[in-house]
């Protein structure tokens, strides 16, 4: 399947609460260092890159969002295959909610094993 980098801003209440509505904020699992690092005024943007198919990288991705979501607004920015851009434009003008969600992720391409993908089982 050949890939092609899409931009989808998704804000992180519509990808890690049960509701896009944040009363009291979601539970993030701390990430040490981070704390001191979204601390700094002139902090603007956080790149990161990862390999393929991993269990540790997305979950951390996702704890780093949460815990930033605290303090001020989260741009996620995710690279997705063209053939589910569709779906994504269908997601984006959805209200996120759980059945948003499942429309979203039932293609091949949130379901399969990458070829790359770890063997160890998350802590």
């Amino acid at each position: 399947m050949r890939l092609c980098t899409i931009v989808a801003a998704i804000t992180l209440a519509a990808l890690s609460c049960p509701s896009t509505t944040l009363a009291a904020g979601p539970q993030c699992a701390p990430v040490s260092g981070l704390s001191e690092a979204i601390a700094k005024p002139d902090l603007r943007h956080m790149v990161f890159g990862e390999v393929h198919g991993t269990v540790q990288t997305p979950a951390l991705i996702g704890d780093v969002a949460c815990q930033i979501s605290q303090a001020r607004p989260v741009v996620l920015v995710l690279e997705l295959p063209v053939q589910i851009q569709n779906d994504v434009n269908d997601w984006m003008g959805s209200d996120g909610g759980l059945s948003a969600r499942a429309a979203l992720t039932v293609s091949r391409f949130w379901t399969q094993r990458s070829r790359m993908a770890d063997q160890a089982k998350p802590s």
